[in-house]
């Protein structure tokens, strides 16, 4: 496939009431991608999440809900008290929704997947597309639950299971980290996902570079603004790094995963080689706004971007000199130390080399073990023996036979006499001047944005 329209969704995080609800959530973006003939159609992270929340059971799940309606755009003022008083009630009685998620992904966990497995694969048979979805926390490959991303073809089928290697803090003890990374073959191209964090690291996107991907899915559900902005800038970076797609999909919209009122934070974006995009900027198009959902497309050229490989001068695919390179990495790859680590090591290193050695003080002699002198008595000069001092040897102008014990007289001021007529040196010296340059700030170039569409009108398009 030479060209292929691709889609990425913006979408924000609600308690459903039911599944149905979920599935009409869903199908707004599904039916913009339809009109617009994407073949790939990309959901956040933990979108899936939203599929559980109608099963769990207890009340205090049920205030969650409720305080939740009433935060979405056009509840009635009815329903938008209704949920402050359920909001304020979930407080009161410390309603903990990772906790009651958690429990039900231990006892009901295989039914969820279920549940998520035939919502998808309906919808991309439906609408005769690729879906790339975050199901949330499931069951997954191995033992315990994991953060998973789905693949369905437009036939149904499911097609790929990634799950997330890195684990967050909160997570520990909840979810199982990943074993890898694969690449999911499809008509569209070959295609790698990277979920939340595991995008920071550059040796997760080569990895899957090296294996063949052209379209590389960063999808993210974060309420941390700074580790937002981070995976942003690093899923555009690698896009350069390895000269490729990058599909970025974030979750927004209130995160009860965390106490508080939580948001989660991103802004959704279709990159690719600066080459080939607006003013070099590497974003083919972009969501105005982290705060609004919408759905974003564009049109990717493969044939470009082999055409770019090939006539590159300097090509970041092939211009590494990878012996020397791989020469120097496989050896801290292979004891597996983390950078820092290694950057303690250094350090550790570098404090022994500049590692002074202790002066050497010659041995103390203390008072009491010096000649003591009577009342009236001058002290007698010691010995050249006494002294540890060996004798000059010889007479006259060149050397001196005896030590004298007699002080020199001092010489007073009077005695010597300077001529009046002598011109002192002037030793003062004047400090040379420090020019300011002032720096001017370079102009700041804006964000491209192609094809947008806003859903709650929150955010315009970019």
């Amino acid at each position: 496939m030479d060209t292929a329209i691709v889609a990425c969704a913006q979408q924000r995080l609600r308690l459903h009431a039911s599944l149905e609800d979920y599935r009409h959530d869903c199908v707004r973006f599904l039916r913009m991608a339809q009109s617009k003939g994407a073949s790939l159609v990309v959901l956040p992270e933990l979108s899936g999440v939203m599929a559980a929340v109608p099963r769990l059971p207890g009340v205090r799940a049920s205030l969650l809900r409720q305080a939740d309606q009433g935060r979405r755009r056009g509840a009635s003022l009815w329903r938008r008290a209704k949920a402050r008083v359920a909001g304020s009630t979930a407080e009161l009685l410390r309603v903990d929704f990772r906790g009651a998620l958690a429990r039900h992904l231990a006892e009901e966990g295989n039914a969820l997947r279920q549940d998520v497995e035939k919502l998808f694969s309906e919808l991309a048979r439906s609408y005769g597309v690729h879906i790339i979805v975050g199901a949330g926390y499931l069951p997954g490959d191995g033992p315990g639950q994991r953060s998973l991303a789905l693949a369905f073809s437009p036939q149904g089928e499911l097609i790929g299971e990634i799950a997330r290697v890195g684990v967050l803090p909160d997570e520990e003890g909840m979810i199982a980290p990943g074993e890898g990374w694969d690449i999911l073959d499809t008509p569209v191209g070959r295609i790698g996902v990277l979920m939340g964090k595991d995008v920071l690291y550059p040796e997760t996107a080569r990895l899957l570079a090296y294996r063949g991907a052209d379209i590389l899915v960063v999808m993210a559900a974060t309420s941390d603004a700074a580790l937002a902005a981070q995976i942003r800038a690093t899923a555009l970076a690698r896009a350069q790094e390895n000269q490729i797609f990058v599909l970025t999909s974030f979750l927004i919209g209130n995160d009860p995963l965390r106490e508080g009122e939580a948001q989660f934070t991103g802004r959704s974006a279709i990159m690719a080689p600066a080459a080939m995009t607006s003013r070099n900027s590497g974003v083919l198009v972009q969501m105005g706004t982290s705060r609004a959902e919408g759905l974003i497309t564009a049109e990717l050229n493969f044939y470009a971007l082999r055409d770019l490989w090939q006539r590159s001068g300097l090509s970041a695919r092939s211009g590494l000199p990878l012996t020397l390179a791989g020469q120097a990495l496989v050896t801290d790859y292979t004891l597996g130390r983390s950078l820092d680590e290694a950057w303690e090591d250094v350090e550790a290193s570098r404090k022994r080399q500049l590692l002074l050695p202790e002066p050497s003080m010659p041995p103390a002699v203390s008072v009491t073990e010096l000649p003591a002198a009577g009342e009236g008595e001058t002290a007698a000069p010691l010995t050249a023996e006494e002294s540890g001092e060996k004798p000059v040897q010889g007479g006259g102008p060149s050397g001196v036979s005896e030590v004298s014990a007699e002080l020199t007289p001092e010489i007073s001021s009077s005695d010597v006499s300077v001529p009046q007529d002598e011109e002192r040196e002037d030793r003062s010296v004047e400090s040379p001047s420090v020019a300011e340059e002032e720096i001017t700030p370079a102009e700041e170039l804006p964000a491209e944005s192609n094809d947008q569409q806003a859903l709650d009108g929150e955010g315009g398009a970019g």
